[in-house]
């Protein structure tokens, strides 16, 4: 099945890998839940996890601007995704996030865990940086 066939999946997540070796991920969906009508959190982990596999140095920037809500599953998500991260020896950023959303990450103190950053370039630099 192709993307263009209607019925085809689409990606939840799209990614190239930079010349330093990060994986630069961009979640393409709105909400990062498991409410009925959204893509499962797991979902989702899945498509990060196996772009975090093609980084040559095990780092992933995840972009989030796409990104409206996030639930505790989402959240929980991506603190899994950096314990692999880590277990791969490279680190994890996310930036792109709304003000309110940047605020809940503060407030349940993952903003260090995520290595939650304000631009692209300063989330590139800090998982680059192992």
């Amino acid at each position: 099945m192709t993307q263009n066939e209607p019925n085809a999946p689409q990606p939840l997540v799209e990614h190239r890998t930079l010349e330093s070796g990060v994986v630069l991920a961009r979640v393409l969906a709105e909400f990062i839940s498991d409410r009925p009508g959204h893509p499962p959190a797991e979902d989702i982990l899945k498509e990060l996890d196996h772009a975090l596999r093609t980084s040559t140095i095990g780092s992933i920037v995840v972009d989030l601007s796409a990104v409206q809500m996030i639930s505790s599953s989402g959240l929980g998500a991506l603190v899994r995704l950096r314990k692999r991260a880590a277990h791969l020896g490279g680190r994890i950023a996310v930036f792109g996030l709304t003000k309110d959303l940047t605020e809940v990450v503060r407030l349940v103190r993952l903003d260090e865990v995520l290595g939650l950053r304000d631009s692209e370039a300063e989330a590139i630099d800090h998982a680059s940086d192992i």
